[in-house]
């Protein structure tokens, strides 16, 4: 600000004693570098979450193998011991005959009558294992709400 002060001040008032100076910045990124790093980091977010649905995915498959695996077992062992409990009843009702006609004792009876028993009660285990399997898998495929026809409200 050079020049006659009368002339400054109607200029700038009566700042016209004063240093001023004025810049500009301009910033231009080269290569794009925070685009590229952005894109980067959202393309990592995308394989993280496509991994986590890979896991999600193959744990649902696993327990889906292994309820399917249950089911299949568990009828098997209903079978069996339905045909175990057949045979107990066949032979405690020899032993009930053969003590009627006086060739058995009453403890071969008891023996006969307790192997039924048990034998009743590990179909019942059996059959309450199965139901049980069977439960796990529908829920795990989702079929149980359709299953019994219940609808929820949305």
């Amino acid at each position: 600000l050079t020049g006659k002060s009368s002339e400054n001040r109607a200029l700038f008032g009566n700042y016209a004693g004063y240093n001023w100076n004025a810049g500009l910045t301009f910033n231009v990124p080269l290569g794009k570098r925070a685009e590229k790093a952005q894109i980067r980091q959202a393309d990592s977010a995308v394989r993280s979450q496509e991994l986590t649905f890979d896991q999600a995915d193959q744990t649902l498959q696993l327990e889906v193998r292994s309820a399917v695996r249950a089911v299949t077992i568990s009828l098997q062992s209903v079978r069996l011991s339905a045909e175990a409990k057949r045979y107990a009843e066949q032979q405690y009702n020899l032993q009930k005959a053969q003590f009627d006609t006086g060739i058995s004792t009453n403890y071969f009876v008891l023996q006969a009558q307790e192997n039924l028993e048990k034998t009743r009660l590990s179909e019942l285990q059996a059959r309450v294992s199965l139901l049980s399997a069977q439960a796990k898998l529908r829920l795990l495929e989702g079929s149980s709400l359709s299953l019994y026809h219940i609808t929820l409200a949305e």
